[in-house]
């Protein structure tokens, strides 16, 4: 029992630190962001989804009787 609770304490500490390095790493990207490239692609993803939702309700909207005519 004592052997298992050792192991687990171990694996613990060993995901403890691979998630304080992942956060680190996270935090150093998230601070060197160049705000204005991000608020350009932000706006380009904002247009194409908002030209997906125009053609989506457009082909919704359509009926059988519209592709007999």
């Amino acid at each position: 029992k004592v052997q298992q609770n050792t192991v687990n304490i171990t694996d613990v500490n060993e995901r403890h630190t691979q998630l304080n390095l992942y956060w680190k790493g996270y935090t150093e990207s998230i601070a060197k962001t160049d705000l204005t490239s991000a608020s350009i692609n932000i706006a380009m993803d904002q247009a194409v989804l908002q030209a997906s939702f125009q053609a989506f309700a457009t082909i919704s909207s359509l009926k059988l009787t519209d592709y007999i005519r």
